[in-house]
């Protein structure tokens, strides 16, 4: 008979956003999960035994630091101290906190010129996505489509925005093949995404609430995306892969791992270098 059992540990992500991945609180979490972890693993150990567990172990995001804080880390923030931080000078000009309310009238502002009209035709904004007043679009007269194509021209007019694409581009895949425009992909829902989709710049904070969170994730850079995946259970060896792994690997791996057929969404790849070590 086989059992699972899925943890959750969430308070790892509650303090990354209140207080940042580099500060000291969230340093002292670590430290304390670490030693949560061992006493739980000596108990399973105790009760059914280490030769009868396989344990996964895996984040679904990373984060990046607190803006402001990264920002304070450039040369022009350091007068005469430049040489203290060896790799500041990638951070001179970049990251910022991006406040909905103000990008959505900037928007609005540039949507009412180039359709002479009075009405705001942006509504809302959610990650990641920015919906148009349908109502109003359609008082005005004026074809949703095109007000979304030229809101996205619009939005990477804008300091700290990356890329912006239509909804109807998203839906028929008509968007530049690359890392980023493949996240957006996975994150594009027929239903539920709005007029336009966008990313901002590397390094700025997005949120549908800019002053809720210190820090904040979400985007599709390196630093929101490199997570760990770890296997552990009986004769698994200790390989660390330098390859590309992604963490819908995961439940493919474990069914493999186990014997059984994939779940049927099942997307991801068996990693062979822990499948090959299954007892059965």
């Amino acid at each position: 008979m086989v059992s699972k059992m899925g943890l959750s540990l969430s308070a790892t992500d509650y303090i990354g956003h209140a207080f940042g991945p580099f500060s000291l609180e969230y340093e002292d979490n670590l430290l304390q999960l670490d030693r949560h972890l061992t006493d739980f693993f000596a108990y399973l150990d105790r009760r059914i035994g280490m030769q009868n567990i396989l344990i996964v172990f895996a984040s679904d995001h990373g984060t990046d630091a607190i803006p402001e804080s990264r920002m304070s880390l450039a040369p022009s923030a350091l007068p005469g101290q430049a040489g203290i931080y060896p790799n500041a000078r990638e951070y001179e000009g970049l990251g910022g906190r991006h406040y909905p309310d103000q990008f959505i009238a900037a928007l609005n502002e540039k949507l009412k010129e180039r359709f002479a009209t009075d009405r705001n035709l942006v509504a809302a904004f959610w990650n990641p996505n920015l919906y148009l007043d349908i109502q109003a679009v359609q008082k005005t007269g004026l074809d949703k489509k095109v007000v979304a194509e030229v809101l996205a021209e619009a939005v990477t007019s804008l300091d700290g925005f990356a890329v912006a694409i239509p909804y109807d581009d998203m839906a028929a895949g008509r968007m530049p093949r690359n890392d980023v425009t493949r996240k957006m992909s996975n994150a594009f829902n027929l239903l539920r995404s709005g007029d336009v989709m966008i990313v901002q710049n590397p390094f700025w904070y997005l949120y549908h609430d800019a002053e809720k969170f210190a820090a904040m994730h979400g985007s599709p850079y390196t630093y929101d995306t490199h997570v760990p995946v770890i296997f552990a259970g009986p004769n698994t060896k200790g390989t660390r892969l330098s390859r590309p792994i992604e963490p819908t690997d995961i439940a493919a791996t474990i069914a493999e791992y186990l014997g059984y057929c994939p779940p049927s969404n099942c997307v991801g790849k068996p990693l062979v270098e822990v499948v090959e070590s299954r007892r059965w």
